[in-house]
């Protein structure tokens, strides 16, 4: 964290500014660089988890996504996409643009 924002809150406030709502959370823009003015911002928990490291990134149409905020805004199966890209050897176009089968569910009469 920047040594400016450990001894002085008001300077910290002046960078940063106060959370929008009580819901947000500080973050890092470059998880692998420090606290600071500049990359430091106030997100959501669904902005922050989708802004870490070990988050499952993908390149679609050219730019690059969380998976899971992709499937989100794609209204598609995150697991099953998952599972075609990581398992399958599916490439992200495949996996997403590939419909899924229809499955029979079988009741007992």
């Amino acid at each position: 964290m920047c040594a400016e924002w450990i001894n002085d809150y008001t300077q910290f406030l002046a960078d940063v500014g106060r959370a929008p709502t009580s819901n947000h959370q500080i973050d890092r823009i470059d998880v692998n660089a420090n606290y600071t003015p500049g990359n430091t911002r106030w997100v959501t928990l669904r902005e922050n988890v989708n802004n870490r490291r070990c988050t499952f990134r993908v390149e679609y149409k050219g730019v690059c996504w969380a998976l899971a905020e992709l499937c989100e805004l794609l209204e598609l199966p995150y697991k099953q996409i998952w599972e075609r890209i990581r398992r399958k050897g599916f490439t992200v176009e495949e996996a997403i643009e590939t419909p899924f089968r229809k499955t029979k569910r079988w009741h007992n009469a």
